[in-house]
Protein backbone atom coordinates (compact mmCIF):
# COMPACT_ATOMS: atom_id res chain seq x y z
CA UNK A 1 0.00 0.00 0.00
CA UNK A 2 2.80 2.40 0.86
CA UNK A 3 4.63 1.76 -2.41
CA UNK A 4 1.39 2.42 -4.33
CA UNK A 5 1.05 5.83 -2.66
CA UNK A 6 4.72 6.60 -3.26
CA UNK A 7 4.30 5.72 -6.95
CA UNK A 8 1.29 8.01 -7.24
CA UNK A 9 3.21 10.88 -5.61
CA UNK A 10 6.18 10.30 -7.92
CA UNK A 11 3.92 10.29 -11.01
CA UNK A 12 2.17 13.47 -9.83
CA UNK A 13 5.42 15.43 -9.43
CA UNK A 14 6.93 14.00 -12.62
CA UNK A 15 3.82 15.01 -14.58
CA UNK A 16 3.95 18.45 -12.98
CA UNK A 17 7.54 18.97 -14.17
CA UNK A 18 6.51 17.81 -17.65
CA UNK A 19 3.61 20.26 -17.87
CA UNK A 20 5.81 23.10 -16.59
CA UNK A 21 8.42 22.36 -19.26
CA UNK A 22 5.73 22.35 -21.98
CA UNK A 23 4.41 25.73 -20.79
CA UNK A 24 7.93 27.13 -20.80
CA UNK A 25 8.59 25.81 -24.32
CA UNK A 26 5.36 27.31 -25.65
CA UNK A 27 6.12 30.65 -24.01
CA UNK A 28 9.60 30.72 -25.54
CA UNK A 29 8.12 29.80 -28.92
CA UNK A 30 5.72 32.75 -28.71
CA UNK A 31 8.54 35.08 -27.67
CA UNK A 32 11.40 33.98 -29.97
CA UNK A 33 9.52 32.38 -32.90
CA UNK A 34 11.98 29.47 -32.80
CA UNK A 35 11.24 25.77 -32.59
CA UNK A 36 11.78 24.46 -29.06
CA UNK A 37 12.09 20.90 -27.77
CA UNK A 38 11.45 19.36 -24.37
CA UNK A 39 13.99 16.60 -23.74
CA UNK A 40 14.30 14.23 -20.81
CA UNK A 41 17.76 14.38 -19.24
CA UNK A 42 18.60 12.38 -16.11
CA UNK A 43 14.98 12.27 -14.94
CA UNK A 44 14.38 15.96 -15.49
CA UNK A 45 12.89 17.87 -18.41
CA UNK A 46 14.91 20.54 -20.22
CA UNK A 47 13.67 23.08 -22.77
CA UNK A 48 16.10 23.54 -25.64
CA UNK A 49 15.82 25.42 -28.95
CA UNK A 50 16.56 23.54 -32.15
CA UNK A 51 19.61 25.72 -32.78
CA UNK A 52 20.99 24.99 -29.31
CA UNK A 53 20.34 21.27 -29.77
CA UNK A 54 22.31 21.37 -33.04
CA UNK A 55 25.15 23.19 -31.29
CA UNK A 56 25.18 20.54 -28.55
CA UNK A 57 25.26 17.86 -31.23
CA UNK A 58 28.19 19.48 -33.04
CA UNK A 59 30.06 19.97 -29.77
CA UNK A 60 29.95 16.21 -29.13
CA UNK A 61 27.58 16.20 -26.13
CA UNK A 62 25.87 13.02 -27.32
CA UNK A 63 27.40 9.60 -27.91
CA UNK A 64 29.50 9.09 -31.01
CA UNK A 65 27.51 7.64 -33.90
CA UNK A 66 24.20 9.23 -32.92
CA UNK A 67 22.66 11.22 -35.74
CA UNK A 68 20.70 14.46 -35.29
CA UNK A 69 17.50 12.85 -36.61
CA UNK A 70 17.75 10.18 -33.90
CA UNK A 71 18.04 12.91 -31.27
CA UNK A 72 14.94 14.62 -32.69
CA UNK A 73 13.05 11.32 -32.34
CA UNK A 74 14.01 11.12 -28.63
CA UNK A 75 12.42 14.49 -27.94
CA UNK A 76 9.42 14.36 -25.60
CA UNK A 77 7.62 17.45 -26.94
CA UNK A 78 8.08 19.77 -29.93
CA UNK A 79 6.54 23.20 -30.34
CA UNK A 80 4.74 23.97 -33.58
Amino acid sequence: MLSYIADKIYIFFHLRKYKKAIKQANALRAKNFKKHFVIAVKGDFKVVSKQHLKAMFLAGTFKKGVKFREIEKMVVYTTK
